[in-house]
């Protein structure tokens, strides 16, 4: 699963810690310090589950920097 995460500058150079929303309910997420516009954070085990029911994928959070 895929999602945008709009961060402030001030979010990206200092660090900080946000709040999504995932398919099996909320999760903190730590954005490093000095992350780059359109870095990607993997959330393990935190997607779609596997057809068979094996595993869940992974979620991943597109980071975009707005000014």
């Amino acid at each position: 699963m895929h999602i945008e995460e709009y961060v402030t500058i001030s979010d990206v150079l200092l660090g900080c810690t946000r709040t999504i929303e995932t398919i099996h309910g909320e999760r903190t997420v730590d954005i490093p310090q000095g992350s780059p516009t359109n870095s990607v954070l993997v959330i393990e085990g935190w997607g779609i589950p596997n057809i068979n029911g094996a595993h869940r994928g992974d979620h991943y959070l597109h980071l975009k920097v707005h000014i």
